[in-house]
């Protein structure tokens, strides 16, 4: 699930022992591109945690939060031992940076690690004006960032292969983020007609009773067996 960026773990094998353990001493640091996701520390920052600590007993090991919108930037600052991060942030930093992946999660509700990313374009369930994609041009959307391929990336390449101008498809787009009420409360309150989360999102919090159920509903959602949860856009590789 995680990334590794190369240096500082590489750094340690190649030298002397006296050395390697200088450089041991250090806290280790795991880069943590923040979600939307509920319980995602619980159910993918922990285990991660858990996992250094067995492969390296005694070791500080230091948190750092980072944004989608600033990753490759803040990568290249902190120099991270460890990233987990969208698939789409990853590569960003494949070449600049030379980090390179050492797994890709794999969630309960999908089957595969290749096919579990995506957008869920979610609108409230008593719009009766909005009931396929298409029905969303012209509406004002509320999306959590541009690059998102868990999000309006996933749904934008979704418009451009229907043959429509994604650029001009919607009135507006306000992004605003991943912290968790952004988007599903832009929607619940009618602020705007519709919202982009990453997948499974919408199943997430109403089975941890943060909604109510059947408040809102996934729009145009697609019929496959490679999730458990309703998708718009096609789907990609979970965090990696």
């Amino acid at each position: 699930m995680a990334g590794l960026c190369a240096g500082t773990l590489l750094a340690a094998e190649q030298t002397e022992p006296s050395e390697a353990s200088a450089v041991r001493a250090r806290p280790l640091v795991l880069g943590v591109v923040e979600t939307a996701e509920p319980s995602f520390d619980d159910n993918t920052v922990r285990p991660v945690l858990k996992a250094m600590q067995s492969a390296a007993p005694g070791t500080q090991i230091d948190v750092v939060r980072l944004s989608s919108a600033t990753f490759e930037v803040a990568v290249a600052q902190l120099k991270p031992d460890l990233v987990i991060s969208p698939a789409a942030d990853f590569l960003r930093i494949v070449d600049s940076i030379g980090a390179h992946p050492i797994g890709t999660r794999k969630t309960k509700y999908a089957k595969h690690p290749s096919k579990s990313a995506g957008g869920a374009v979610i609108a409230l369930a008593s719009r009766t004006d909005i009931q396929k994609l298409t029905d969303l041009r012209g509406k004002h959307i509320a999306a959590t960032l541009p690059t998102s391929v868990d999000g309006m990336l996933a749904v934008r390449m979704e418009l451009a292969e229907r043959g429509f101008d994604n650029r001009q498809f919607f009135r507006s787009v306000r992004y605003l983020g991943y912290s968790m009420p952004n988007v599903i409360e832009s929607v619940l309150s009618g602020h705007f007609d519709a919202g982009v989360v990453p997948v499974c999102t919408l199943e997430r919090i109403e089975a941890e009773d943060l909604i109510e159920r059947g408040a809102l509903r996934v729009i145009s959602p697609k019929s496959d067996d490679d999730t458990v949860c309703a998708h718009t856009s096609e789907l990609y590789p979970d965090l990696g």
